[in-house]
């Protein structure tokens, strides 16, 4: 579930009505050893430096928050909140860079049930393993599930002991006091039609450039002249575009088709509210579809670009197409 930081988690035993997200996005987990809860992934007392596995730890090196970007996440630690877990090219070693964002900080994780799962890298097929001497930690391409090195325990109640959720329990979103939002139903998402939707941008690059190509049907990678283009010489990341629907509807994924300019990371949100992470790729060749761990019912859908490739010497950003699917 897409969760506001501010939001209280209010749990309701028995059966659950929709599946309960794990990890859940945005969220601090403590990232501990299943033999050992003592023993957790830990940052060393500096930005940049070296992460273990330790049984001691100063406040927020221990935590990770967990950002999602696409289908995969990017890990930040609490301290250092700049700094996200790098699986380096070199012997298979991991750490912290606190730079641009690149695909090795990528992350696929893997329920296993309960509170375990497998951490995988997305871009260099490794998984997060203890290794053999005390403390140490590091990549492994043994992928059997029998390999216990491999097998992780996420704890959120080592951040917040007042929230403890029980398996299969049923959630909502707490979003004022004694008012609950309950997690809205789509069983059979459609494309939904964007003619009647209005929109505004934080600028465009011309008249024809506006934030209403970006939602004209036309997706043609050929044609340069139609999409959504900011305005030249402002900086780009930052730059937003957002769309105002006639009524409210239930989002369960967006696709966006990019443009010859790109930007590489932007952040989708709904009426202002659950911020969802997505990496745009590169360049106008295919649809890029970033999927809703759960529905949402909004008003409103807003890309703001939060990164951009730092090869390219980018003056402008902007979208091709976007698409919404849901009910």
């Amino acid at each position: 579930m897409l969760l506001a930081v501010a939001a209280v988690l209010l749990v309701q035993t028995g059966q659950a009505s929709s599946p309960q997200p794990f990890p859940i996005p945005g969220k601090y987990y403590a990232i501990l050893r299943p033999d050992d809860e003592n023993m957790q992934l830990s940052l060393g007392d500096k930005t940049g430096g070296k992460v273990a596995c330790q049984t001691t730890w100063g406040e927020g090196e221990n935590l990770w928050k967990f950002e999602k970007v696409g289908e995969n996440f990017r890990l930040f630690n609490k301290k250092f909140e700049k700094d996200k877990l790098t699986a380096f090219k070199k012997q298979r070693t991991f750490g912290t860079f606190d730079g641009v964002d690149y695909d090795d900080q990528l992350w696929k994780v893997t329920p296993l049930g309960g509170r375990k799962v497998n951490i995988e890298n997305a871009y260099r097929k490794t998984k997060l393993q203890l290794s053999s001497g005390p403390g140490e930690c590091g990549m492994s391409k043994k992928n059997e599930p029998s390999n216990k090195s491999n097998v992780w325990l996420l704890d959120d109640q080592t951040y917040n002991p007042s929230i403890v959720i029980p398996e299969g329990a049923k959630i909502t979103v707490q979003v004022e006091p004694n008012k609950t939002e309950s997690v809205p139903k789509c069983e059979n998402p459609q494309k939904l039609s964007t003619k009647k939707v209005s929109c505004t941008a934080s600028s465009k690059w011309g008249s024809k450039y506006g934030c209403k190509a970006a939602f004209d049907g036309i997706s043609t990678c050929s044609n340069r002249n139609n999409g959504w283009y900011s305005k030249s010489g402002k900086t780009v990341v930052g730059q937003w575009i957002e769309a105002t629907f006639d009524k409210k509807i239930i989002i369960t994924s967006v696709k966006i088709m990019n443009t010859y300019k790109p930007a590489k990371g932007i952040e989708i949100s709904f009426d202002g509210n659950y911020p969802l992470n997505g990496d745009l790729g590169n360049g106008c060749t295919t649809w890029k579809e970033i999927s809703l761990a759960h529905p949402v019912e909004t008003k409103t859908l807003k890309l703001t670009v939060n990164s951009v490739d730092a090869k390219k010497k980018l003056k402008y950003a902007g979208v091709k197409e976007i698409q919404v699917f849901g009910c």
